[in-house]
């Protein structure tokens, strides 16, 4: 081996040596994290978990070997600055609520098994988890909105109730407190003949009242049921005017007079049946507002009062109220 090899290889060695006891000497830098914690329940199972506060922050400090604590580092920013406890594992699966010291549940977690790194907090920080069981109650099926359709008689659903999953924490409340809902496609709706009988299928939507326990209760996603209707008619609108306005008055009243300010009313809102609808467009249907007086609204002397349209069949006005004015004159009493 020639002196200029050995010169080399000892000079190598020697600054290899160095830099392992370098290493060895320089304490690792501690790590400080701030995660979030969510809850992992066994596959299959019926158990149900969630934290009193789910978006709790909390603090630690790692020591430990270097590579432990680049390993953890990795480990939690993959996880997105997250970190999961099992239900059965770190976390106790009976039923009921539960207080649990962050760091003593954490120690547990297997990114820290058979590691040597600590644990620190600047403070104590616990966190409150509450088990549940998911279980089974069946739930009506009620029918939704149908838009513009009269329907004639009733709405069967079929099947008229369904099972729904409920944390068994809340059953006393799901009577009361969670519906289910068929609404038909408008699209489904917009095909259908009048006059006639229809089956048609419609999604159930989960309706609950149960404020931030509303995820406590869930339904299979896109289930669906039957419903069957007879189509009597469809509902429309339109805008109608003018509109001439008649004074209703009682015989016994005729020696008073009444003058209105307008005779019509500009316009009006009217829905119905599309049929009605359609001969109100087309003008073969006459539409008049009533001012309707009794012998103590004239002998008072009113000077407005508003307009009823009660002798319209099958339609309805959804504008108004439609206020006139007027005057009341007597006239002298005939001898």
């Amino acid at each position: 081996m020639s002196e200029g090899f050995k010169t080399i290889f000892t000079v190598t060695v020697v600054s290899l040596l160095i830099w392992l006891y370098a290493e060895q000497a320089k304490p690792p830098v501690p790590l400080d994290v701030r995660v979030t914690f969510q809850l992992r329940t066994p596959e299959h199972s019926d158990l149900m978990a969630r934290f009193a506060d789910p978006n709790q922050v909390f603090e630690f400090e790692f020591s430990g070997p270097r590579a432990q604590l680049d390993e953890l580092q990795q480990n939690i920013q993959l996880a997105g600055d997250r970190i999961t406890f099992s239900v059965g594992g770190e976390i106790d699966p009976t039923p009921g609520q539960r207080d649990y010291l962050a760091r003593e549940v954490l120690a547990r977690h297997e990114w820290f098994k058979n590691r040597t790194i600590s644990i620190s907090e600047a403070q104590t920080q616990s966190i409150r988890v509450l088990i549940d069981r998911w279980v089974r109650q069946d739930v009506p099926v009620t029918p939704g909105d149908f838009g513009d359709l009269a329907l004639e008689g009733s709405v069967l659903v079929g099947p008229a109730a369904l099972s729904v999953e409920v944390a068994e924490s809340l059953l006393p409340l799901a009577p009361d407190q969670i519906r289910l809902v068929a609404t038909p496609n408008p699209e489904d709706l917009a095909q259908l003949a009048e006059g006639q009988s229809h089956t048609i299928d419609a999604r159930v939507q989960l309706v609950t009242m149960l404020g931030t326990n509303a995820n406590q209760v869930r339904l299979e996603e896109g289930t669906l049921v039957s419903l069957t209707f007879r189509l009597k008619s469809r509902q429309a609108q339109t805008t109608f005017g003018p509109v001439p306005i008649k004074i209703i008055i009682l015989p016994r009243d005729q020696n008073y007079e009444v003058t209105l300010a307008d005779p019509v009313i500009a316009e009006i809102k009217i829905s119905g049946p599309s049929d009605l609808i359609a001969r109100v467009k087309a003008k073969e249907m006459k539409i008049f507002g009533y001012l309707d007086l009794d012998s103590v609204e004239l002998s008072s002397g009113i000077t407005s009062k508003a307009v009823s349209f009660d002798r319209l069949a099958g339609l309805t006005v959804t504008s108004g109220p439609h206020i006139v004015n007027f005057t009341i004159t007597r006239r002298p009493d005939i001898e």
